[in-house]
């Protein structure tokens, strides 16, 4: 984008020496369609590219939207784990046999779940 930016504004620049020098040689600018032909091209290059870039964003952000969500209870699970807040009891099975955090006895499992 930088680059076609710059072109346009080389190619504007040479536009307005050809017309100085016209204006100054002749009294009038003379005919300058291949300059100005050459910048409507390059804005419209500019054009093509915002809206591809612009294509790409949008691209980018339904991707970032349609990522899976996790429950309620997942996250609550996830929480537990990390050892934010409270414990939970996070096993598979309700029973308290099984708790996928705290490996062990069995007496250490209902001790860390207290």
């Amino acid at each position: 984008m930088i680059a076609l930016k710059k072109e346009l504004k080389e190619r504007k620049t040479e536009l307005q020496t050809k017309i100085d020098s016209d204006t100054a040689i002749y009294g009038r600018p003379l005919g300058n369609k291949v300059l100005q032909d050459k910048i409507d091209a390059t804005k419209r290059k500019i054009t093509r590219h915002k809206e591809s870039m612009k294509k790409f964003e949008d691209e980018l952000e339904a991707k970032n939207l349609k990522k899976h969500k996790l429950s309620k209870w997942d996250n609550r699970v996830l929480d537990a784990i990390r050892g934010k807040g409270e414990i939970h009891n996070t096993s598979t099975e309700n029973t308290y046999r099984y708790d996928n955090r705290f490996r062990g006895s069995a007496n250490s499992r209902r001790l860390s779940r207290r």
